[in-house]
């Protein structure tokens, strides 16, 4: 299951803009790169906690926005617009939360990635929400040890994945502090050849866990 598939079947909205095609199958599971896996070296919060009001959640997802991907061709105006157009559908969903589920800036070309890294950043907790991240396959730079602490001390982030390679939790309260949901965000790239075809069968069923898992009875208080 790819992000855009889960984009069209778990939550209400996202946006896809300034991207390259998405492609599945095992050829891309054996080029994949694992991205995000070093550790924070200070001691961080493992588990978030997002209380809302009411019984019902909305979460808005932005998913390979892709930041920097076409610079050489657009200047800057390309993700100045795309911002706007995240904006514009936070305003149409009013959601509690947004789900910034990989590929939201593009490589690391010349040792750039930090530059992009910091300018999405910018542009994320500008949107004024809470935010949860999974790293993406282009979500790429030198220093991911550094990053694991910026994305946690973010404003607004529920990102906790800086010791367990991206995956952590995210419990979900109304207001009373019962719980609605569980968050289970997951960090699922490979970073070697499979072994064997069956090898590959099996990871392409591991990727099929979602970047976002909800318990099925959630999808209709999206």
């Amino acid at each position: 299951m790819n992000r855009r598939y889960f984009l069209s079947t778990s939550v209400a909205a996202g946006v896809s803009t300034n991207h390259s095609k998405a492609r599945n199958g095992p050829k891309d599971l054996r080029q994949a790169m694992f991205m995000g896996i070093a550790k924070a070296k200070k001691d961080l919060p493992r588990k978030a906690q997002l209380k809302v009001e009411g019984d019902k959640l909305r979460i808005l997802q932005f998913t390979d926005i892709h930041f920097f991907c076409d610079r050489k061709k657009f200047g800057e105006k390309a993700d100045l617009q795309t911002v706007e157009d995240m904006k514009r559908m936070i305003e149409n969903t009013d959601p509690h939360l947004l789900a910034i589920t990989g590929d939201l800036w593009s490589d690391n070309p010349r040792g750039q990635g930090q530059e992009f890294f910091d300018y999405s950043l910018k542009k994320i907790t500008s949107l004024r929400k809470p935010w949860l991240f999974n790293w993406g396959n282009h979500d790429r730079l030198d220093d991911y040890a550094a990053a694991q602490v910026t994305l946690t001390e973010a404003k607004n982030s529920l990102y906790r994945g800086g010791h367990d390679g991206g995956n952590y939790r995210i419990s979900v309260t109304n207001s009373d502090d019962r719980q609605l949901m569980e968050l289970l965000c997951l960090k699922t790239s490979r970073t070697r050849r499979p072994s064997s075809p069956r090898k590959v069968a099996h990871d392409a069923k591991t990727l099929q866990v979602t970047r976002v898992m909800l318990p099925p009875h959630s999808l209709a208080s999206i």
